[in-house]
């Protein structure tokens, strides 16, 4: 099939990933690929804010597989608010079964809501908060993954291709694919800075193409990614575009 992509912004070479998992091991593990990098990258990008250029940020990745998992903790509490709230919804996003549907996630403890795809099952992945999956297309996902920080505000992190390529580089990729930012963009929700960027990784017998956003609140740095295989990347765009959109951080008092 004709990969429809935009001009890369970048390709690089990538190197091994580093540090700590937060989270222990758990049983009944399921490869879970899309949802990737560890906490000990995410806190070196934020202890360091190191900006990086256009040769060097963005490196040559592997898709992360073989992640541990199992159904969270959270999964009735998932279940209440899909059927409870239909305000986090947003424009166009369906609440009914069926094709475009999605299910609503609000949680409250850490102050972040979004939407995803109907059907998808919740699964727990070493390093993130939350990760929703389809059952059938494994390159199919969403992930949020949250990350201590004293900064408050985007922009002290630097600006949005600058984070952008770092991310790429250093937390939401892994060693031996070639990655390419297609796309970056600052928006403002309710006073907040959100950026946004658009990438693809490409392994051997595949190419991934996601979606991020990242914010900061509460202490914490938010990131949330979700893609799809570069063939149903088509068909899959919008609704994977109306998640990305719905993903919103409030402060907590």
């Amino acid at each position: 099939m004709k990969r429809n992509l935009l001009p890369p912004l970048c390709t690089t070479t990538g190197h091994p990933l580093v540090g700590p998992d937060s989270r222990p091991a758990r049983s009944d593990p399921k490869a879970v690929q899309g949802s990737v990098g560890t906490s000990g990258e995410m806190a070196s990008f934020l202890l360091t804010s190191q900006t990086t250029t256009h040769s060097t940020a963005c490196k040559a990745i592997k898709q992360a597989t073989k992640e541990r998992g199992e159904t969270s903790r959270r999964q009735a509490l998932q279940l209440a608010t899909a059927l409870a709230t239909g305000s986090l919804l947003p424009s166009g996003a369906a609440q009914a079964k069926g094709p475009g549907a999605f299910t609503a996630v609000k949680d409250a403890q850490d102050g972040y809501s979004f939407v995803y795809p109907f059907g998808w099952q919740e699964v727990a992945v070493r390093g993130q908060d939350i990760v929703f999956k389809d059952v059938i297309e494994p390159l199919e996902s969403v992930s949020v993954s949250l990350t201590k920080t004293d900064k408050k505000d985007m922009t002290e992190f630097g600006g949005p291709a600058e984070v952008a390529f770092t991310l790429a580089d250093k937390v939401l990729t892994s060693p031996q694919q070639e990655v390419k930012v297609l796309d970056v963009k600052q928006k403002e929700v309710n006073g907040r800075i959100y950026y946004e960027f658009e990438f693809a990784a490409k392994a051997v017998n595949y190419l991934r193409h996601a979606f991020a956003v990242v914010t900061v609140a509460n202490g914490k740095f938010y990131t949330l990614t979700i893609g799809a295989n570069e063939k149903r990347w088509n068909k899959v765009k919008k609704q994977l575009q109306t998640v990305i959109d719905s993903f919103e951080v409030q402060e907590r008092f």
